[in-house]
């Protein structure tokens, strides 16, 4: 059902709403990459910020003390998939 109404969403968007959409695409893969810096930031020093206090107790569960390893790779792949979307699209 929700895909019957994506296509109704694109298709009542104009041809420039469209165009416009997807040129602005790039910037979400620069976001992307963006977060993905932070996670490999925060990974690597261990950051007490609160978000990342916030990530990694709920991550700690599954993860146990490996979790800011989890970060890193994570952050590492967010980066890349970032990138290949910022320049593909």
């Amino acid at each position: 059902m929700w895909r019957l109404w994506a296509v109704v969403g694109y298709l009542c968007l104009s041809k420039h709403r469209r165009e416009r959409a997807v040129d602005d695409l790039w910037l979400w893969g620069f976001v992307i990459a963006a977060i993905g810096v932070l996670f490999v930031v925060w990974g690597t020093t261990r950051s007490e910020f609160v978000v990342y206090r916030v990530l990694v107790a709920r991550t700690r569960v599954l993860w146990g003390d490996r979790v800011h390893t989890f970060y890193q790779v994570v952050g590492v792949a967010l980066i890349v998939l970032g990138l290949v979307w910022a320049f593909t699209l």
